[in-house]
């Protein structure tokens, strides 16, 4: 049985949470200025075509696709939330390197659970132009996917960079620091 030293709860909370409310601060006061200074629908190009400001609402989960109706979505990031933070919870002392990345996935998560409440659909601004991808239908086995068309990457916003750059950097620890499931059975 292995001993690890533990921190105050207080001490192990304040950096993520300041994280978390950082990221919800900016991404509600990024979505004011939008809201205030572009009207909906309507596009400002910031770098050229490459860069633009499109104010939109995306009624859908990520990418604008839809999985579910309004509810699905809610309750789902209700329920990431909540998993999450109990994680953390149960968690910290063990993984301190997963502090920082899942209070970017919270606040972002927050942040687009606000938008739902407020408005039924999450307000996204942040568009950019990408190199056209285009994968036509194709089988495996015997599924047939569905091809992909994209000439611009779909409008995100704040929230959903934080969710991005936090599951990637989990992905990232967990591929560089295999010995961390060992590591989590042992301390089981």
């Amino acid at each position: 049985m292995s001993t690890v030293a533990r921190e105050p709860l207080s001490k192990t909370w304040a950096g993520p949470l300041f994280v978390c409310l950082g990221v919800l601060i900016l991404d509600r006061l990024s979505k004011f200025i939008v809201q205030k200074t572009i009207s909906l629908g309507e596009s400002i190009e910031v770098f050229g075509d490459f860069f633009r400001l499109t104010y939109i609402y995306n009624p859908g989960g990520v990418f604008g696709l839809s999985y579910g109706g309004d509810l699905f979505y809610l309750l789902f990031s209700i329920v990431a939330i909540i998993f999450i933070v109990y994680y953390y919870y149960i968690s910290h002392h063990r993984h301190r390197d997963l502090r920082f990345p899942l209070a970017l996935v919270v606040g972002g998560a927050l942040g687009n659970l606000i938008d739902r409440l407020w408005f039924g659909e999450v307000l996204d601004f942040l568009d950019f132009d990408i190199p056209d991808i285009n994968i036509p239908d194709f089988n495996v086995a015997s599924l047939r996917f569905p091809g992909l068309v994209l000439e611009r990457w779909p409008v995100f916003n704040v929230a959903d960079s934080a969710i991005t750059v936090g599951v990637f950097i989990i992905i990232l620890l967990f591929i560089l620091r295999p010995e961390r499931k060992i590591q989590d059975k042992e301390s089981s």
